[in-house]
């Protein structure tokens, strides 16, 4: 299956959803939230050549109208996506760690960076 990013406009902003968004939070790192992402309209031109340079599927969509649709024959779009996937998981899990180290007492807190030093400088 050929899967392409949906860029649909809403509003000011294109958005892109779910799957696609961990696409774009893969090549550009724009930020997810809850389970979407947004750009500006005027940086439509940006994305849709960062996509054609890295060879991602995608179908720019407005008034729930295709306006443009690019292929390719080997398209990229899985690779980001595991690739944002893996990431976007990555930082949840560092954004938590962070929080619960931030509620330990200071002994624990200095503990935990002399292992973290021990572990970097191996």
């Amino acid at each position: 299956m050929n899967k392409s990013v949906r860029l649909r406009k809403q509003g000011k902003f294109y958005c892109s959803y779910e799957e696609d968004a961990y696409v774009m939070y893969s090549i550009f790192n724009y930020k997810i939230s809850n389970g979407k992402v947004g750009f500006p309209l005027e940086v439509l031109g940006k994305v849709t050549n960062t996509l054609d340079s890295n060879k991602v599927n995608y179908v720019v969509i407005e008034n729930d109208n295709e306006i443009t649709k690019k292929t390719f024959p080997k398209n990229n779009y899985s690779k980001y996506l595991s690739d944002g996937k893996k990431t976007f998981k990555v930082l949840k899990y560092e954004e938590e760690l962070i929080d619960k180290i931030k509620e330990l007492p200071m002994d624990k807190i200095e503990k935990i960076i002399n292992y973290i030093k021990e572990v970097i400088h191996e």
